[in-house]
C-alpha cells in the first residue's frame, strides 16, 4: 500500500498536525534540509517542543497507528536520517515495520519507555 501511494498521498490526509506534515514531507523528500541538518534528527514524543519552529521542526507527535505507519515507511526509505529518539512510545508497531528498512540511522535512543512490562528500559541509547 505505501509504495503505491507514497509519491501522491497528501500529508493532510495522513495527519492534521502541521508539524507532523512538515516532518513527513522532509522524510519523503529524502534530502538534507535548507536550514542545515534538521533532516538528520527525529524525535517521536507526546508534545511538540516550543523552541522547535516550523523551519527546523524535528519532532513528531503520534496521532494514531495510521500516521505512525506512514512515518515508519518514510523513515525506512530515508538515507539522511541519522538519529532517532523515541520518548514515551505509543503506536510503535506500525512505525517499526517501516523503520526496519532504514539503512542510514546509526543511533536510536529510547526515553521513558517501558519495553519489558515493568522491567523496562529507560533512557537508553543504542549506537548501531
Amino acid at each position: 500500500m505505501y509504495d503505491e501511494q507514497a509519491d501522491t498521498i497528501r500529508m493532510e490526509d495522513i495527519t492534521t498536525d502541521i508539524n507532523n506534515r512538515i516532518v513527513l514531507r522532509r522524510l519523503r523528500n529524502n534530502k538534507y534540509g535548507e536550514y542545515g541538518d534538521e533532516n538528520e534528527y527525529l524525535w517521536i514524543q507526546n508534545h511538540h517542543d516550543e523552541a522547535d519552529g516550523f523551519e527546523t521542526c524535528t519532532d513528531y507527535v503520534p496521532g494514531g497507528p495510521f500516521d505512525m505507519g506512514w512515518l515508519g515507511y518514510f523513515v525506512g526509505k530515508s538515507n539522511v536520517l541519522r538519529n532517532l529518539s523515541i520518548v514515551n512510545g505509543s503506536f510503535l508497531t506500525p512505525f517499526l515495520r517501516g523503520v526496519n528498512h532504514n539503512k542510514s540511522i546509526n543511533e536510536i535512543s529510547f526515553y521513558d519507555i517501558d519495553m519489558l512490562g515493568g522491567g523496562g528500559v529507560y533512557n537508553a541509547g543504542f549506537i548501531l
